[in-house]
């Protein structure tokens, strides 16, 4: 936020970019974002842009799928960058089955979910090989574009295959401290679904992932007072807290490293 509002500062970056509209010299301002979703929701309402480029898939849709709303309603273009989570969706074919469709993998059944998605305009997807675009174009060419409950089916198969893993509903959005515990939450999923190990965890606090999630909100997980506020309004009942203690851990041994 602080790059945000020093761009729309008077005599900024986007004064500047409205001259160039003015001029010809381009014909629309849009932002592309990391940012939590609440964040992303502050950008969107101030109406100074027509379109938002942020990672959307599958797997984390639930931490910004109030901000792709919100652009949705304000008729702002959504383009979905990292539809297969920077890779992870194909590396864990196996573990992430419960996600797919019968007779499809869990990386169709990702691409598919963005395609369905109505709040999203656009999904960018990387391709490596020509049957990858094959692939992606025979998703698209038997979608039910009307598909408004893909969503909610995801959640569900969340609930019923993997009781352990944070859906990213948001209801843990309540700490009086400002701990981004959604964003937290869905960082540890990568230990619960992918069975890293500390050492890996700890590696990945330099990783984008943990970036997307959690490396720009100012207070950290040691912040947490254990009010429990979060694990009462979470409707898994995950123990919230202790996995921010771990959390926490891997952060500080994250700093040690970057100090050595």
């Amino acid at each position: 936020m602080d790059h945000y509002e020093l761009a729309v500062k008077p005599g900024g970056q986007y004064e500047g970019l409205l001259k160039c509209k003015e001029e010809g010299l381009i014909d629309h301002i849009v932002f592309s974002s990391h940012q939590p979703g609440d964040q992303v929701e502050k950008v969107i309402a101030s109406k100074k842009f027509e379109g938002v480029t942020m990672g959307l898939n599958i797997l984390n849709y639930g931490y910004r799928k109030e901000s792709a709303e919100q652009a949705s309603a304000h008729g702002i273009g959504v383009v979905a960058m990292n539809p297969l989570s920077g890779g992870t969706i194909p590396s864990h074919e196996e573990a992430l089955k419960f996600l797919a469709e019968e007779g499809e993998t869990a990386t169709e059944a990702a691409i598919r979910f963005n395609l369905a998605c109505r709040d999203i305009t656009i999904t960018l997807i990387g391709f490596n090989h020509v049957e990858e675009i094959d692939q992606a174009c025979a998703l698209a060419d038997g979608l039910e574009l009307s598909d408004g409950d893909a969503y909610k089916r995801v959640q569900q198969r969340f609930g019923d295959s993997m009781k352990s893993i944070c859906t990213s509903c948001g209801y843990c959005r309540v700490c009086p401290k400002g701990i981004n515990v959604p964003g937290y939450m869905l960082f540890y999923n990568e230990k619960e679904m992918f069975k890293k190990t500390d050492a890996e965890m700890i590696e990945m606090v330099y990783g984008l992932e943990y970036w997307n999630y959690t490396q720009n909100h100012k207070v950290k997980s040691r912040d947490c007072i254990e009010c429990k506020r979060c694990e009462n309004e979470c409707t898994q009942h995950l123990p919230i807290i202790e996995r921010l203690k771990e959390i926490a851990r891997w952060e500080a041994a994250g700093e040690d490293k970057v100090q050595v």
